[in-house]
């Protein structure tokens, strides 16, 4: 049966929606757009059309809008219709946002990333029978569903990835990795064969990479830095002068520390429970412990230009549950005549995400939220501002941000973050929406 114009339209704008979250989420568009057809039924489902939900993920912990409606699922090989409470979402976009923050991020058993071989893999076929393994659905053959879907529709159109990686080596996801085969098949101009787009770091990959090195006149290391990125991105083949050469450091030039006189609430994110948990992520830097340090720099950059700011920072191995950081933070801030709230965050996936992003529910702090973005965006990939019905976002009475600096787990991410008064005057610059001195 040939698709109605509605069906076709749907398909593009999921389509064209996914491929812009696959820049920072690196989950397949072809994926996301195949699940959104199969489970909203072209978004004509009750949870597509009552809840903008175009995935069906279920309530789990999720503190925002929710939708009572029943579904069917398949039970020991039978169909059954069951009442569920799923996720509601103010557009498709936030549903597609947070379909991609869910596996990003799901633990089933509080430990380990359940969907870890779907985030980064560059073959739809893998990563289709990967949501199928990590029990995405309960559908048998959810995965050959999927499948027919993406090449009925020739959905792989939309897995392009237009934003340039920072890095790339051999511990990149596979996604990254093929964009580095796929730019050096374009750029390399000597005798050895054509790389296969796989997504795998081998040696011939390797050893392309340091003869493009060779080629145009950069260091020959292991790893595809921002440099040599931005050249293949640009597609340069020859050497080029040092005058003309891609610079890493693409801030704007501070210009003056004009007056903003604001009352900032700076909130750091988490803290340190009474039995001595800490409620925060870790990798190769302690979130907690980075923005504890991260932000009295963003403070003395923010008086620099009449701001009055006030550190928010629950007292640590005081209270037992992370319901009490809330509690003590909202009692901090509302009813204090705060201009505006910044949480500060790092974020955490699988050990190859990277970047900044920035989160708000307001239109005030969505202004915000850009602002510092573009800023973290000069020095880190960045993943853009998103919306989601997060407490600090949603509980407290002023225009407010939460800032995801980086990944705490990636070690590329970490080499640029590490230098706090950099990291810190930038978060400050985007706050107060001037340049500072």
């Amino acid at each position: 049966m040939a698709l109605t114009e509605k069906q076709k339209n749907f398909i593009k704008v999921i389509g064209e929606s996914a491929k812009k979250d696959m820049q920072t989420s690196h989950i397949l568009a072809s994926i996301t757009t195949a699940q959104a057809i199969l489970e909203s039924g072209y978004g004509t489902s009750e949870l597509a059309k009552k809840a903008n939900a175009l995935f069906g993920i279920k309530k789990n912990g999720w503190t925002g809008k929710t939708y009572t409606v029943k579904s069917k699922e398949e039970i020991n090989g039978k169909l059954v219709w069951k009442t569920s409470v799923f996720r509601k979402y103010d557009s498709y976009a936030d549903s597609i946002t947070d379909h991609s923050l869910y596996l990003m991020t799901r633990k089933v058993d509080g430990k380990n990333l359940t969907y870890s071989k779907v985030v980064g893999e560059c073959n739809y076929k893998k990563a289709t029978q990967a949501l199928q393994n990590a029990g995405y659905s309960s559908y048998s053959n959810y995965a050959n569903m999927l499948c027919n879907l993406i090449e009925k529709y020739k959905l792989t159109q939309y897995d392009v990835l237009t934003v340039t990686p920072t890095a790339v080596s051999n511990k990149s996801d596979r996604i990254d990795v093929q964009w580095l085969q796929k730019r050096l098949n374009a750029c390399y101009k000597g005798n050895l064969d054509k790389l296969s787009t796989d997504g795998i770091w081998g040696t011939k990959t390797a050893e392309m990479f340091k003869a493009y090195l060779k080629q145009v006149g950069l260091p020959v290391k292991n790893t595809a830095n921002k440099q040599a990125c931005n050249y293949l991105k640009k597609g340069i083949v020859k050497k080029v002068s040092t005058s003309t050469t891609v610079s890493v450091n693409t801030a704007n030039p501070v210009t003056s520390n004009k007056k903003v006189n604001k009352k900032i609430a700076l909130s750091i994110g988490h803290s340190i429970l009474k039995n001595g948990e800490c409620t925060s992520a870790s990798g190769v830097v302690n979130e907690y412990k980075y923005n504890k340090k991260l932000a009295p720099y963003i403070k003395k950059y923010l008086e620099k230009v009449g701001c009055t700011v006030d550190i928010i920072n629950v007292p640590e191995k005081k209270y037992t549950s992370k319901s009490s950081e809330k509690t003590y933070k909202l009692e901090k801030i509302n009813g204090h005549k705060y201009d505006m709230a910044i949480e500060l965050h790092l974020n955490c996936a699988n050990g190859k995400a990277h970047g900044c992003e920035v989160y708000y529910v307001s239109s005030k702090g969505k202004e915000i939220a850009q602002r510092i973005d573009k800023k973290l965006g000069t020095v880190f990939t960045d993943r853009g501002v998103k919306t989601a019905q997060l407490y600090f976002l949603t509980k407290t009475d002023c225009p407010s941000a939460l800032v995801e600096s980086f990944f705490c787990d990636s070690k590329s991410d970490y080499k640029i973050g590490k230098n706090y008064d950099k990291i810190g005057k930038l978060i400050a610059e985007g706050i107060a929406g001037v340049n500072i001195n």
